[in-house]
């Protein structure tokens, strides 16, 4: 995955959106805009997993639907490094992504919510850069080694989305 041009793309993705609906914010509340959108949608992407609801009571989702929504995850993390400046952050090479694949699997995957949503807050209330960078890994760990979709599934759905669904920013 080339998280550089992934960025670019998403945030033009965005931007596009804003000029196609005539949306005007100020920076501040198009970052607070963009920081619920992450912390809905990873919440969905929870949901979807459902780690936390009876088996009998789980709904089932495919594979497919996970990396989808995964992939709009993805994207709302993308925007959020860059209206804070954060980039840096999120530029992964490929020796980290595949050390974050073959990290041990036996998540907890309430306890990695949770720490992930708590990381999350930190950034956004704390401003905390650091916080921002271990979210942003737990949540590639989630998707490479825990859910096991491999980098190109995620960069090929993550590019559907932006070519599909120009101005739909779910």
């Amino acid at each position: 995955m080339d998280f550089q041009v992934m960025l670019v793309n998403a945030v033009n993705y965005y931007r596009q959106f804003e000029q196609q609906n005539q949306l005007q914010y100020l920076p501040e509340t198009r970052f607070k805009n963009a920081f619920v959108e992450l912390d809905v949608s990873f919440a969905e992407l929870a949901k979807m997993i459902g780690w936390y609801i009876p088996k009998a009571d789980r709904k089932s989702f495919s594979s497919v639907e996970l990396l989808a929504q995964y992939a709009r995850v993805l994207r709302s993390f993308l925007l959020v490094a860059n209206l804070r400046n954060w980039n840096r952050n999120v530029l992964v090479d490929a020796d980290e992504l595949d050390k974050l694949s073959r990290q041990f699997t036996k998540t907890d995957f309430s306890k990695l919510y949770l720490a992930t949503k708590n990381m999350l807050f930190a950034a956004y209330f704390k401003h905390s850069q650091t916080d921002f960078n271990h979210a942003w890994k737990l949540f590639l760990k989630l998707g490479l080694a825990d859910l096991h979709f491999s980098a190109d599934d995620i960069n090929a759905e993550f590019n559907r989305q932006i070519n599909l669904n120009p101005i739909d920013p779910k």
